[in-house]
C-alpha cells in the first residue's frame, strides 16, 4: 500500500532472518481500483522484484503484487463459476461466514452465521450448497482470484486425464 512499498525488500530480509519460510507480495484491493498506485506503481513494482531476491532454498517470496493489480484492471469477473469459494471460507468476527476475503462483511459474500450452529453443520447445508449453486462471479465488483478460477474452470472442462491437477 502507499505508505508501506518503500519497505517491501526490508520486510522480507527481515522474515528470512526470522526464520519464517515464506513471505507474499500484494497489492492492496481497494475503492479506488488501480488509480490508487498512480505515480508510483513502477517504482513499487521494482522493489518487488527487488524483494524476490531475498529467496533461498528456504525462503521463498511470493511476488503477486503485479498480477493483483491486473486483477483489479479487470475488475468484476467474466465467468458466472466461482470455483474458489470451494477451497476457501472466512470467519468474521460477526460469527458469520464468507466466500472470500473481498465478499466479507456484505451480503453478498454471506454463507451463514456459525452464531447457532457449528461450522461444519453449516458448510453441509443443503442451504450453503443452494447458496454456492445460485451464486454468480460477474456481480463481484472485483476478484482477486481470476487465476484460480480460471483454471478450476479450464479444470472441469476437461476430461480427467487431460489435467493433473490440486
Amino acid at each position: 500500500m502507499r505508505d508501506n512499498w518503500p519497505e517491501v525488500v526490508e520486510a522480507a530480509r527481515v522474515a528470512r532472518e526470522l526464520g519464517v519460510d515464506n513471505f507474499r507480495i500484494s497489492a492492496i484491493f481497494q475503492p479506488d481500483n488501480e488509480r490508487y498506485f498512480a505515480g508510483w506503481y513502477e517504482q513499487a513494482q521494482a522493489l518487488c522484484r527487488k524483494a524476490e531476491e531475498q529467496a533461498t532454498e528456504d525462503f521463498r517470496v511470493f511476488n503477486l503484487f503485479g498480477e493483483r493489480l491486473e486483477d483489479l484492471r479487470r475488475q468484476q469477473p467474466d465467468y458466472a463459476f466461482c470455483g474458489y469459494q470451494h477451497f476457501t471460507t472466512y470467519i468474521g468476527a460477526d460469527l458469520n461466514v464468507y466466500r472470500c476475503c473481498n465478499t466479507a462483511y456484505n451480503t453478498r459474500g454471506r454463507i451463514g452465521s456459525i452464531r447457532q450452529c457449528r461450522f461444519r453443520d453449516l458448510w453441509r447445508s443443503a442451504a450453503k450448497e443452494a447458496d454456492f449453486t445460485s451464486f454468480d462471479a460477474r456481480a463481484c465488483r472485483r476478484c482477486q482470484f481470476n487465476r484460480k478460477n480460471r483454471m478450476v474452470l479450464y479444470a472441469i472442462a476437461r476430461e480427467p486425464a487431460d489435467v493433473a491437477f490440486v
